[in-house]
This record gives C-alpha cells, structure tokens and sequence, in this order.
C-alpha cells in the first residue's frame, strides 16, 4: 500500500484538480462504511480516470478482478499518461493479472457484450457522459442506465458518486481552488440534483436507491465542523440492482 499512496500524492499534486491523498483516503474510507466488508469479486468501473481508486480497492482486499474503461480525453480529463503510469504501479505490485484498465468509451463498452460484474461504479462521471445541458441527456441515460443491469450478477449493486449542485459556498471554495490550480471553473449547470438522479434511476428500473450526503474534497473542514461540511459538499448515490 506504500508504494501505492506515494504514487497517489504525487500524482494528485501534478493533477492540477481539488483532490490529495487526505481526500482520496477519506473517500476510500466512506466507500468502506457504505460496503462493510463485503467483497465484491468482480467490479468494474466507467470513468476509471487514473485507475487509482480501482488499484486501491483491490489492494484493500475488497475485490479479486477489476476492469476500468475511461475514454481518455487529453484536453480535458483523464490524459493517457496517467493511466501508463498507473499500469507501471500495478506491475511493480504484481497484480497485473488481476486489474485491467481499458481506453473505452461507455457507448463503446454496452455494445461489447462483456462479462457480468459484483459491482459497478460511477465516481464523478455521469455528468460528463451525460450533462444536464445535453439534448435528449435524460432519455439517453435512463435508457442506457437501465442496459447496465444487464452487466450485472444477481443481486449485484450499482455505486455512484455525483456532486449534486451543492451549497453555493462549495461552489466558491471549489471555483477559488481550481483558480488557484491554474484550472477553469466548474460548470455547475451540468450538475444534476440528487433528486433527479434517483428519478433518472427509478426509471432506469433500479429497485432499492439509497442516497447519503458525505463530504468528499472536504477533509479537514469535516474533522473541524462535520455539520457543515455535510451541508456544503458532495452527495453519494448508492443503488441495488434487486428486483
């Protein structure tokens, strides 16, 4: 796990993003109070990024086998050089066999016929598979949403992250934060509401959706005021995939 976190924070202090190894940790460790410590042999994740927090799950023991896809978009987002050296930590781990991260889009993934899986995440990626602002955005992704059903085992579960346009003062202090970085401002009109996910995924045709409010990027305000930094921070979508 050292080698692992050492590549974390230096990858997170070259990523120019609101992120550092404190946050991933802490969003790690909100994964882990959701899940218990259930173990989920098969996982794949849409909008892997970086595959770090693919790579972290597996060597946490939460899973045997883990894909990720992530359509790689060197101007904006994930850029492949950070995935090449994600896949150099993996080797130096000698867990090779068991972590595959793919340059895929998700349009591309639903026509591939893949395997089925434990578990499926989306960490801060449906919102840029499907901006708020998007034309037909909302039919698309009831439509494909309600397809990634078909990617999992029974009682296989569905975990996602989204900002769901938080407090104004998350905003600001986000906004400020990648100012500073040297980053453009986030484009909240994309953001969806919490409320509108789970509509989205209530006609996807997922029966059991729970949401919980937890403070991601926000580490250290939640240490020192935890009622405030629930107030103004991220949301997580969690929803089973149970008839």
């Amino acid at each position: 796990m050292g080698k692992l976190e050492q590549h974390i924070e230096k990858w997170s202090k070259s990523k120019g993003a609101n992120v550092s190894l404190d946050s991933f940790r802490y969003e790690f460790e909100q994964f882990k109070e959701i899940v218990g410590k259930q173990k989920f042999p098969r996982v794949l994740e849409i909008g892997s990024g970086s595959g770090l927090f693919l790579t972290y799950l597996l060597v946490s023991s939460h899973s045997d086998q883990c894909v990720g896809i992530d359509p790689v978009y060197e101007k904006d987002g994930t850029k492949k050089n950070e995935v090449h050296k994600t896949r150099e930590i993996i080797e130096e781990m000698n867990i090779k066999n068991k972590i595959d991260l793919r340059f895929q889009t998700f349009q591309g993934f639903l026509k591939s016929g893949e395997d089925k899986y434990d578990l499926i995440i989306f960490r801060d990626s449906l919102h840029h598979i499907y901006p708020k602002e998007g034309k037909d955005s909302k039919k698309e992704s009831i439509r494909n949403l309600s397809r990634v059903k078909s990617f999992l085992k029974d009682n296989g579960h569905i975990y996602i992250l989204e900002e769901s346009r938080p407090h104004f003062l998350y905003r600001l202090g986000h906004d400020l934060h990648r100012l500073l970085r040297g980053n453009d401002k986030m484009d909240w009109k994309d953001k969806r509401t919490k409320g509108e996910w789970k509509n989205i995924l209530k006609e996807a045709g997922f029966q059991e959706i729970s949401i919980e409010t937890v403070p991601v990027n926000l580490f250290s305000l939640y240490k020192k005021s935890p009622k405030l930094g629930k107030l103004i921070s991220t949301s997580f979508l969690i929803t089973d995939s149970k008839e």
